[in-house]
């Protein structure tokens, strides 16, 4: 199934997607939560730095939305999302293994690697085993934190931790078919499909009990976008040639 053709309406997607993670920096006036980490390192932020993230995040969506400057926008989320990554990283390599803390730095990698591809400065090759990494990183999460994580599911579905499971498995399984560079349309679709259903399934119902809480906007905006930078990194495959080993 080639769905390559539908690059350009994800990538749209995608760039929207991002761009709002930035007007709801400036409208919250605050650091992206659980993906920027600068609120923790730097507890007294100057208010024009918040701004200035804020400002950058929304005008590389933009940019990524338009298919204009990227090689710009490449650069400038190299600081926005680089410096996190490098945070994230040394907060794990401190030996804070918590759960959020690999989250953010993998979706931070993820999200600065696709914009790096799409300025073809990043093979998608490797894009795909960023995909392939994080996706089976969050799978085993979801199977050993399931009992912190069961609060997001809906209470009106039964048996919680099996849904979970359910969810942990196709990570997994769809982060090794990215690691292998097989089935990735197949796990492309099975995972943004599961994000899209989360939408309405686990942060509709947040948003609409927490409506003036960045947190939880961020958390679902962040699912439409790795969403979509999911089928972008699977795309990759039918709009690339393959290397020969």
């Amino acid at each position: 199934m080639n769905i390559s053709k539908y690059r350009d309406t994800v990538r749209l997607a995608f760039g929207l997607f991002f761009a709002s993670l930035g007007f709801q920096a400036l409208w919250f006036d605050a650091f992206t939560p659980q993906l920027q980490n600068f609120q923790i390192a730097f507890a007294d932020a100057p208010r024009g730095a918040i701004m200035l993230n804020g400002t950058l995040l929304l005008g590389c969506g933009l940019a990524i939305a338009a298919n204009r400057y990227l090689h710009i926008a490449a650069a400038l989320l190299t600081l926005v999302l680089g410096v996190p990554t490098i945070l994230h990283g040394y907060s794990l390599l401190s030996g804070d293994a918590a759960a959020p803390a690999i989250v953010a730095l993998l979706e931070c990698a993820l999200f600065l690697g696709l914009c790096l591809h799409l300025a073809d400065l990043l093979r998608g090759r490797v894009l795909q085993l960023l995909c392939g990494t994080m996706f089976v990183a969050f799978g085993l999460i979801h199977l050993i934190e399931h009992r912190d994580l069961e609060a997001l599911v809906p209470n009106w579905l039964p048996a919680k931790t099996y849904w979970l499971w359910l969810t942990g498995s196709i990570q997994i399984v769809a982060g090794i078919a990215f690691l292998f560079g097989r089935y990735l349309v197949q796990a492309a679709t099975a995972i943004g499909g599961m994000y899209l259903a989360w939408i309405p399934l686990v942060h509709a119902p947040r948003l609409t009990g927490n409506p003036n809480s960045h947190f939880e906007w961020s958390f679902a905006t962040i699912a439409l976008c790795l969403a979509a930078a999911t089928l972008l990194a699977a795309m990759t495959a039918q709009h690339e040639p393959r290397a020969v080993a």
